[in-house]
């Protein structure tokens, strides 16, 4: 597959086997062909420029120009210069609001955008944000508040669970 332009013009030559652009990626494309003998992704430019080298095993457009790549099991996540956010080690890998979860030997930590590690807690689980608070379930299943910044607001109350962080304006 290949791309060309309202006139005819070929902009890139049919030399993939899949190629898709999310529109909120404007001149990127999502490309993919067998290699040895498996179906690997990356990204290019309207150039045909490869922008994201065609090595990973799966490609994901998460927010803010940043792409989750997996490889052999293991998921990262790259910005569209290829520069690496979050180094390939995860077992699994999400972003809601302005926050990456990032799941390793079931622990979950979370990043901001730039590869920040915000928290370092051993969490089994971290729910999604409301009004910048989340609830932090911990391996012996204490649960205590965080702030968007993983700063712990609210401790672990003896014999309590937090369930849910209510809306302010609820």
């Amino acid at each position: 597959m290949g791309l060309i332009d309202t006139t005819g013009n070929v902009v890139i030559k049919p030399t993939y086997e899949y190629i898709y652009n999310k529109e909120k990626l404007k001149n990127l494309y999502e490309v993919g062909n067998t290699v040895n003998k498996k179906f690997k992704r990356g990204y290019i430019d309207r150039k045909g420029n490869i922008r994201i080298p065609l090595e990973y095993d799966d490609i994901f457009h998460l927010d803010k120009n940043l792409i989750r790549v997996s490889k052999n099991n293991k998921t990262g996540v790259v910005d569209t210069l290829n520069k690496i956010i979050l180094p390939l080690k995860f077992d699994f890998i999400m972003d809601h609001g302005a926050i990456i979860y990032a799941q390793s030997n079931n622990i979950v930590d979370i990043f901001d955008f730039s590869g920040k590690q915000l928290t370092n807690y051993k969490a089994k689980d971290i729910d999604y944000f409301t009004d910048d608070r989340s609830i932090v379930t911990l391996q012996n299943n204490d649960t205590f508040i965080i702030n968007n910044e993983g700063k712990s607001i609210l401790d672990p109350i003896k014999n309590h669970r937090f369930e849910k962080v209510i809306d302010s304006d609820s």
